[in-house]
């Protein structure tokens, strides 16, 4: 056997080459080492030989062969020997499950009767830190070719980063460039650049080069991504469209696209909701070869078309050089598809005729046209003359106040603009498609624009100014992005829980700042730097002026929600000061329930050029609100309140009082009565509130009685029916209280008690809201059955809330851990404690709860 004295290569300080060369017997190339996508590495050798050779692979200093002594782990190690042609031949060691405990020096011995040639290959540690691609790169194409989407997906221990470039120039973000990274999981990560073009040619004719140097602090590897790789892909040769037809009666949707591709492809249909469509009854796909060329058709039918799946459709093509997607907006039937659509279906007689099937009357439907023309051109020439200035007639007034038909709006999330990750969010949550309030918002918002909003109590306000939010944040990662005012402390609470659950994807950070929780925790918190703010303006502007080191000169975003309570509350100067101080390069979106006076004057001030949206009219309700009073002798009130709680009996309730006091006491009243009530007032600690709140969230209590510090924006879907007990002082105030029940499009009731001392104010109420409210129907003779009960049941309450501020004044230790959760026994009934008889006896005092 030869010495070793041939040439030393070293490639990336991890393989190490020898060789004696003859010419029968020598390496052609240094020898190459790459690790898989399933974990395993590959040392290669490729040499020239004529004659068949003796391998053998060895580990370390061992002489042995490398079977039997690396890890000790048989069926782990597998070499191959593959003669190429005539004179080249490879040898291959393959080691699965490669891990640290594999680095080391292998050599190969390659022996023939007249040379011998050994290569040595040093695999170190750094070796398995460094990043690896775990799928192949991909190229992509989307929007009929439009948009091109180069990815890589690899494995890290480490963080990475990625930099791209364009023909080894550094390429930046721009309107056409955007960029995608993110940590999928402990190790894993994912990064793709996305290249929009204004047309699918200016994409298919280009020729740059581009790479992606993915780096951590142990090695490099890189992507890279050339004309030869699109040249494969499938390409789009005719757009995929949509259109309408009947066929035996049944509504059917076609949709096809044309497209070349050099290999065999793989269709698959996504429906609007973002899922696969499988084969089906009603569901039929196919894919066509049009010519020996490559080219294809791929077709689609969906049978029972409806409105509801009205949406966007997309086609995916796949073939072994990567994917092209064509997309579609399928809206509405158009008018001949829905005219056919209704002279062609089967319609059954009424009773008493025989069940033979008979055809649609086409007259019908014509004359029905013929009336939609002539009442767009009357009330074209309506319009025509109000131009003009020309006086309308009496019958022409009557006939421009009929309110036109609203034609339905079936858009989703995705054709809003929301990006992909927010929608699955949005459908995690169970938001099945945008409110009013987020169609008519989203697309201005999306777009960099101001915005205010005025919408009805629970038609989805957060969500209309969380996800543009949240899409900016993705695009622009940055610490103190963006700042919610909010009026109480609840409804803060709440924001941020909409923050938390939309971003849980992205890893938001949020902040709760408000009243009643400790300042030095909350400085805490703000050293951290979430990404949302969520605040009250009173202790936001405390820690402004008192917390070192934290202001909002970086801030992108600022909401003002609920602002017209925010200014009734009288924080127009928290405001005035926070106004100050905030970066005027910034977004704002003010959202309200009403316009007044007051928040005109703030928009003015604090907005550039908004886009108005507004869906609501003034003081109105929303249309699956069943709306009572029960006209009553103010001294049975508490005995109504308890007859109208016995019917709803499961019902989850709230009940709205004027005073902290009588929340207090008419929480206690119930309870004392058995039923499962919590209080809400301003006067009770944060900790409370939001102990009491939590427990009507989670169905732990089934009543709320609360003042009007939960009257606005809070969502609690479940609540079945709210319960005025108190007639509000303000108009307005009612139409925010009854808006905590019949939410995100499920029916409510609303019932409030009128006496003899409320009936000028009530009036006041239906005025503004512009409708009578029927009586609500009640058997007099149960109520009075419950007199007696109830009267005791109020007595009692009446006295714990006297022992209650008892203890408080006297600073004796409370017998109970909350005011808002006594112990209950299986009656319902509170456990009455002796008490000690202290100097004095019982105090006679008098409440001072409000």
């Amino acid at each position: 056997m030869t010495h070793y004295n041939g040439r030393r290569m070293t490639l990336e300080n991890i393989m190490v080459f020898k060789q004696v060369s003859t010419d029968s017997l020598r390496f052609l190339d240094p020898p190459s080492l790459r690790q898989n996508v399933d974990g395993s590495i590959e040392i290669e050798t490729v040499f020239e030989s004529q004659a068949l050779p003796d391998i053998q692979w060895k580990f370390g200093s061992s002489e042995d062969i490398i079977a039997s002594q690396l890890n000790g782990a048989e069926g782990r190690l597998k070499t191959t020997f593959v003669r190429r042609n005539d004179e080249t031949c490879s040898s291959t060691l393959r080691i699965e499950g490669a891990g640290d405990g594999d680095a080391g020096m292998y050599k190969c011995d390659i022996s023939s009767d007249a040379a011998c040639i050994t290569a040595l290959i040093e695999v170190k540690k750094d070796f398995f830190k460094r990043p690896f691609f775990i799928q192949k790169t991909g190229f992509h194409l989307r929007d009929n070719g439009r948009i091109v989407i180069m990815d890589f997906r690899v494995r890290s221990p480490k963080k990475i980063t990625a930099n791209w470039s364009q023909d080894g120039l550094a390429l930046p973000k721009s309107r056409t460039v955007n960029f995608v990274h993110r940590k999928e999981n402990a190790d894993t990560y994912y990064g793709a650049l996305i290249l929009c073009r204004d047309s699918a040619s200016e994409a298919a004719q280009s020729t740059s080069v581009y790479e992606c140097r993915i780096k951590n602090e142990h090695g490099e590897i890189v992507a890279s991504y050339g004309q030869e790789q699109s040249s494969g892909l499938p390409h789009i040769t005719r757009p995929l469209s949509g259109r309408h037809m009947v066929k035996d009666h049944v509504h059917i949707a076609l949709f096809d696209v044309g497209f070349a591709s050099a290999s065999e492809p793989t269709v698959t249909w996504w429906n609007i909701r973002g899922k696969p469509l499988a084969e089906s009854g009603r569901v039929k796909v196919q894919v066509l070869k049009e010519s020996d060329d490559g080219i294809y058709t791929a077709r689609m039918q969906l049978a029972n078309w409806g409105e509801r799946d009205a949406g966007r459709y997309t086609c995916m093509i796949e073939n072994e050089c990567g994917k092209t997607a064509a997309d579609v907006v399928f809206r509405e039937v158009d008018h001949v598809g829905h005219l056919m659509s209704r002279l062609f279906s089967p319609a059954v007689e009424r009773r008493g005729s025989s069940p033979s099937l008979k055809m649609s009357d086409s007259s019908s439907d014509e004359d029905d046209m013929q009336k939609q023309l002539a009442e767009q051109q009357r009330r074209k020439k309506l319009k025509m003359k109000k131009d003009a200035g020309t006086p309308l007639t009496k019958e022409e007034e009557k006939a421009d106040a009929e309110p036109e038909e609203e034609e339905e709006d079936h858009r989703s999330f995705a054709d809003l603009g929301v990006c992909e990750s927010l929608v699955e969010a949005c459908t995690a949550l169970g938001w099945k498609e945008p409110s009013k309030i987020q169609k008519a918002a989203l697309p201005a918002a999306l777009k960099g624009k101001d915005v205010i909003g005025l919408a009805e109590t629970g038609s989805g306000k957060t969500g209309a100014f969380a996800l543009p939010i949240l899409q900016s944040l993705l695009e622009r990662p940055q610490k103190l992005f963006a700042l919610v005012l909010t009026p109480t402390r609840e409804l803060a609470f709440q924001i941020a829980q909409q923050f938390e659950a939309l971003g849980t994807s992205i890893g938001v950070m949020t902040a709760v700042i408000v009243g009643g929780v400790d300042m030095v925790t909350q400085a805490m918190a703000l050293a951290k730097r979430p990404h949302i703010i969520v605040a009250t303006p009173g202790r936001l502007v405390d820690h402004l002026e008192n917390t070192r080191g934290f202001n909002l000169k970086a801030l992108k975003f600022l909401v003002m929600d609920e602002a017209d309570r925010i200014l009734n509350m009288d924080f127009e100067a928290e405001l005035d000061k926070i106004l100050k101080v905030v970066p005027r390069d910034r977004n704002t979106y003010l959202f309200s329930a009403t316009m007044t006076k007051k928040v005109a004057k703030l928009e003015r001030a604090s907005l550039k050029d908004p886009a108005r949206v507004e869906v609501n009219t003034r003081y109105k309700t929303v249309d699956k609100l069943k709306q009572n009073y029960l006209f009553i002798p103010h001294k049975y009130k508490e005995a109504y309140l308890v007859y109208m709680l016995n019917e709803l009996f499961g019902s989850s309730v709230i009940v709205f009082t004027a005073t902290c006091a009588a929340a207090m006491k008419t929480a206690m009243l119930l309870r004392q009565l058995g039923m499962q009530a919590v209080p809400l007032h301003g006067q009770m600690s944060q900790q409370k509130r939001l102990g009491s709140l939590n427990k009507f969230k989670s169905k732990a209590r089934n009543i709320l009685v609360c003042t009007d510090v939960a009257s606005r924006g809070l969502d609690i879907p479940h609540v079945d029916a709210v319960m005025n007990y108190d007639v509000p002082a303000q108009s307005k105030d009612y139409v925010h209280r009854v808006g905590r029940t019949a939410r995100a499009g499920r029916a409510g009731l609303a019932v409030t008690y009128v006496t003899q001392y409320d009936v000028e104010q009530y009036q006041k109420i239906e005025a503004h809201i512009g409708k009578k409210l029927e009586e609500y129907p009640t058997v007099e003779s149960d109520v009075m059955l419950l007199v007696e009960r109830v009267a005791e049941a109020g007595r009692m309450a009446k006295d714990e809330l006297k022992e209650m501020e008892d203890k408080k004044k006297f600073g004796k230790k409370r017998g109970h851990d909350d005011d808002d959760d006594m112990e209950e026994n299986q009656g319902g009934m509170r456990k009455k404690k002796k008490m000690g008889k202290g100097k004095g006896g019982k105090m006679q005092i008098k409440n001072r709860i409000k």
